[in-house]
């Protein structure tokens, strides 16, 4: 029994370049081969990237005789990499699988089914380590000197950091189904998980050499430190390069732990799989009064329902609001700075006429933003093969356009807003010139939001499998998009070639104020008129 759960364990994780896991289909031949490519390139890319690290801290560490030193770094990188790759796969195996009520109900006994899946998080840690730890050793044994002792150690505390990698995993998705079982709306922990790992990412990403420097320019003092304060860190680094009593105390400890989270997990993992804290009770009531509302309220709740229960739709079109409002945060902080830049003489050397578009340049980057802020232009869509029953209600289609504005409006204006005052501030406009351009900046978001459904209307796309289609890869979307950093670059053009000559920058704004108010009152006009005979027609 446990080699069948162990080769189904295994089919399934293979599965995911052949079958489609909505459908339940087989994938085109051209999609697999696209998949497995995009896995090659992600692996080849973290290849090099430790190849890289390995060969910067080998250069520096081996020639003073840290080679501990460069395997304590190199091995904490690599356990860091068997973590990170399988923590959320080990949460989807281990504890959510799709499959494990009917597992449950065989006669099969509940360490056994265990067993195989901490065996495929243990083989799952080994995979995404081996992708660091490869180029480390390639590192160590082409630019190091060797005994067969330190090439024997370095080879098995490869498989002594995937144990306490896969148990670290075994633990960390244990705490992650704990929460999630207490939670009833999992889609905000979702997004926050997303953004969270978006804004970690590229905050690693652009402080990376920084800090690989740092190490490398102060590596004998931590050296030292290490080997003075902390004896296990230094013992750990020891038994990589040969020192057998360190290799087999580490893989002792790693034994223990891994031996130790799966006698917790044993007792508990039966009442983990069976309780669901975070579903709804149903609860029988004899009496209870309905709350009525109005159809707009009615509409208008079940856009914001919609939005607020989709990751996809959330993540994407409302990613520009959320970074919006970071961003004023962070020009609020970093105000003197940005203050200081645009008047320095360095800005004023390399463009002298710089002072002529300052009161430009808070709207270019707002229209920027506000362009990344999509929700209605996927909106008709979305509906999808439902759409009939919203179009079978006594509501006219003007409520059901105006309630999908509104959720545009509630998401992206508070942001548009802020970003915009915030900017003002920094850029130490004029109250005159502050009002009007946030006047400007809601008029583009009223713009986009009415162009973004009008496009959509035109543009339907009602037979999507999965909303990921609508959202992300419509061309409504795209429209809006890039057509809208179009528009910054084009006005910001006009602007500087021919209009700088003959308008102040402030009147250009209330221009442009006067342009989307226009143009936003012409978009609604079609709505009102052609949109309604489209959305009779869908």
């Amino acid at each position: 029994m446990f080699k069948l759960l162990l080769k189904k364990h295994l089919l399934e994780i293979g599965s995911f370049f052949v079958k489609n896991r909505k459908t339940g289909k087989k994938q085109s031949p051209g999609k697999v081969i696209l998949f497995v490519s995009l896995w090659l390139l992600i692996a080849f890319s973290l290849f090099m990237a430790g190849l890289g690290i390995s060969t910067l801290f080998g250069k520096t560490f081996f020639p003073i005789g840290l080679d501990w030193f460069y395997f304590i770094m190199m091995g904490l990188m690599t356990a860091f990499m068997g973590l990170f790759g399988s923590v959320f796969l080990t949460f989807s195996l281990l504890y959510k699988a799709k499959d494990n009520d009917l597992l449950l109900s065989m006669p099969i006994n509940t360490k056994t089914l265990l067993g195989t899946k901490v065996l495929i998080t243990f083989l799952l840690s080994l995979v995404f380590s081996v992708i660091f730890y490869a180029p480390t050793l390639i590192c160590y044994y082409t630019k190091a000197d060797q005994t067969a002792s330190s090439v024997i150690c370095s080879l098995l505390m490869f498989f002594v950091l995937g144990l306490v990698s896969s148990a670290l995993c075994c633990v960390l998705g244990y705490v992650i189904a704990l929460i999630s079982n207490r939670l009833r709306n999992k889609t905000f922990v979702t997004v926050i998980i997303s953004l969270l790992f978006f804004f970690g990412y590229y905050y690693v990403y652009f402080r990376i050499n920084k800090y690989l420097s740092y190490i490398v320019a102060n590596g004998e003092i931590f050296a030292q430190n290490i080997k003075g304060k902390a004896k296990l860190v230094y013992q750990f680094g020891h038994a990589f390069t040969g020192d057998v009593s360190c290799l087999l105390g580490f893989a002792a400890a790693a034994a223990v732990l891994f031996a130790l989270v799966y006698l917790v997990l044993s007792r508990n993992y039966l009442k983990l799989m069976t309780t669901n804290r975070g579903e709804k009770k149903t609860e029988y009531v004899a009496e209870k009064s309905v709350k009525t509302s109005s159809v707009n309220s009615a509409l208008f709740s079940k856009e914001l329902r919609h939005f607020t229960k989709s990751v996809v739709y959330m993540l994407n079109p409302g990613l520009g609001a959320i970074l919006m409002v970071i961003g004023a945060v962070f020009v609020m902080i970093k105000a003197d700075t940005i203050s200081g830049y645009i008047t320095s003489k360095t800005l004023v050397a390399m463009l002298p006429d710089v002072s002529s578009v300052i009161p430009l340049l808070p709207l270019a980057a707002v229209f920027l933003m506000a362009s990344m802020v999509t929700i209605t232009a996927p909106s008709i869509s979305l509906e999808g093969k439902s759409i009939w029953i919203l179009k079978s209600m006594p509501v006219d289609a003007r409520a059901i356009f105006e309630s999908k504005k509104r959720l545009q409006y509630a998401v992206g204006l508070p942001g548009t807003l802020l970003l915009t005052a915030a900017f003002c501030y920094a850029f130490k406009l004029d109250i005159v010139t502050s009002a009007f351009s946030c006047l400007t900046a809601v008029a583009y978001m009223l713009f986009i939001t009415s162009f973004g459904l009008m496009l959509n209307l035109l543009m339907p796309n009602l037979e999507w499998k999965d909303e990921t289609v609508p959202v992300k890869q419509s061309l409504p979307v795209t429209i809006i998009l890039f057509g809208g950093w179009a528009v910054v670059v084009g006005l910001g053009a006009l602007f500087w070639f021919v209009l700088k000559d003959h308008l102040t920058a402030e009147t250009f704004i209330k221009l442009l104020l006067w342009f989307f108010i226009i143009a936003t009152a012409l978009a609604n006009i079609w709505i009102e008129k052609k949109g309604t005979k489209y959305w009779n027609e869908l």
